[in-house]
């Protein structure tokens, strides 16, 4: 490979590793987009905070949350939602019904209605992901499930 090949190729991978992924909802007629950096900074996991999930765009059949672990989730169903996570950050161990395994940043895990799961970050900071709920969650959909 050639010298310019290689600085070409090095200036691509610089770029792509610059770029900083956004989040874009469309509503209304118009479409709103922040850096998930941006939002983080805006919003960060309070001193003592455990958890904390922010609204980034809600529609009658989905939302989507930003959500900020520091520990774990206490084992739990969403009775009436199916959900999807993509980890943007951190890493941890995921349970699902009786499954348990690891998830990094750039994993995507889906989670049936009423089925119990939970995270457990295993960094030393927040670990962040993007939640999408479906139907929308615009209230209460959260129940402690009791472990074996």
């Amino acid at each position: 490979m050639s010298n310019a090949s290689l600085l070409l190729l090095s200036l691509l991978f610089v770029g792509c590793a610059q770029t900083q992924p956004r989040h874009y909802w469309f509503a209304d007629g118009k479409i709103t987009s922040a850096t998930i950096e941006q939002t983080l900074r805006e919003h960060p996991l309070a001193a003592g905070q455990n958890i904390s999930l922010l609204n980034l765009g809600v529609a009658d059949s989905v939302s989507h949350h930003l959500v900020q672990v520091r520990l774990a989730e206490p084992l739990h169903i969403h009775r009436t939602h199916d959900l999807t996570v993509w980890i943007y950050r951190g890493a941890g161990r995921m349970t699902i019904g009786t499954n348990l395994f690891s998830v990094a940043a750039g994993d995507v895990v889906f989670v049936p209605r009423a089925t119990p799961h939970r995270f457990e970050n295993a960094g030393q900071t927040p670990a962040v992901a993007i939640v999408v709920f479906s139907p929308s969650l615009t209230g209460k959909d959260f129940e402690l499930v009791e472990s074996e």
